[in-house]
């Protein structure tokens, strides 16, 4: 498997670099094979997206919707945002969403309490957060003492915080912890509210324009190894009630995925990403060609056992997670494989 994290961490330097103004043969795809695809009545799907507005990481749901592959499937999909990858799993636990998008952390704590759900695919692969402090803060001990914010209590910002704090040897005691929605994360750095944010690519670029003093303090895409980010995830009742539905959205979602990458919907995509997240098209073209050189968006299953088991053994290590699931427990990858057998796989480069 191409090392994912290497791969961001290169795309990285290139988005601070252009953040803070201080620089300037392929494979072939295997072919496609039949397998009779799933086809859908008309209906109405309801999609949950981790943060409100969605970043640009997030936006393969929304461009497969404006591309129209919902539309393909005889689907009508609806976007229902969240505050967080939590509240996004627990609106699909809930049977309010149909998918959710969330943090594969917030999936493993929510099985190992007993939930009924299952990782499906991903729309992000690897991690592609920076841990960006305020001027106060120059190493990692500086942290000691210092506000640090972790969204809400299981979300990927706390997960993240603590792993930071574990490298600097610091107990969470010895700090304060602050909470924000998903998208307050940037707005609580600027204002001083807090003194670290667990940021996204767009994130970063727009919160060091606002504020120079503001600087990345840790590449996360550096520290963790084996690690798997981001999760489509459905309850088990759902896969089997509605195996049609699932697998049409699947299609939908992996399609858009794909379509990050393709160089000719390029210009469409950012205008897509600006309408979506309000961001400046500057800062979402930027970060659309980091996160694409760094292959963020997986382009089949996007689900690697390595990485997933990887961020069980770490939940567990920091002691987020008690009598973790196993990874049978956890990921239902068989409706994306059929799926990815009936497109054909696809490989890198585009």
């Amino acid at each position: 498997m191409v090392n994912a994290r290497r791969l961001v961490s290169a795309a990285l330097a290139a988005v601070t670099c252009l953040a803070l103004g201080a620089c300037g043969s392929a494979q072939q795809a295997a072919p496609r094979t039949t397998g009779g695809p799933a086809t859908c009545s008309a209906t109405t799907v309801k999609i949950g997206i981790p943060v409100s507005p969605p970043n640009v990481v997030h936006l393969p749901a929304y461009v497969a919707n404006d591309l129209g592959y919902f539309q393909k499937e005889h689907l009508t999909p609806q976007f229902l945002t969240f505050e967080s990858g939590v509240a996004s799993f627990r609106a699909m636990a809930g049977g309010s969403v149909d998918v959710a998008g969330t943090a594969l952390e917030s999936l493993i704590t929510a099985v190992a309490q007993g939930a009924d759900a299952r990782m499906v695919s991903s729309y992000q692969v690897g991690v592609d957060f920076v841990f960006v402090v305020g001027p106060s803060i120059r190493t990692l001990a500086d942290l000691k003492g210092k506000r640090v914010n972790i969204e809400q209590p299981g979300a990927i910002a706390d997960a993240m915080s603590r792993f930071v704090l574990q490298k600097a040897g610091i107990d969470p005691s010895q700090v304060q912890f602050i909470s924000t929605s998903t998208a307050g994360r940037v707005p609580a750095l600027i204002n001083g509210q807090s003194d670290t944010g667990v940021l996204h690519y767009d994130q970063a670029l727009i919160v060091m324009q606002k504020d120079p003093q503001l600087h990345i303090l840790l590449n996360l895409a550096d520290e963790l190894k084996n690690y798997q980010f981001g999760a489509w995830a459905m309850s088990q009742q759902f896969l089997r009630s509605q195996p049609r539905t699932a697998e049409c959205i699947l299609r939908a979602l992996i399609r858009g995925n794909r379509a990050m990458y393709d160089p000719s919907l390029r210009q469409r995509i950012v205008q897509i990403g600006v309408k979506y997240t309000k961001e400046p098209e500057s800062v979402v073209g930027q970060t659309i060609d980091a996160l694409a050189s760094a292959r963020v968006w997986p382009q089949n299953v996007g689900v690697d056992r390595t990485d997933v088991e990887g961020t069980i053994k770490s939940m567990e290590q920091r002691g987020l997670v008690q009598n973790p699931p196993g990874y049978g427990q956890l990921v239902d990858t068989s409706v994306a494989t059929r799926v990815v057998n009936q497109l054909g796989r696809k490989n890198f480069p585009y």
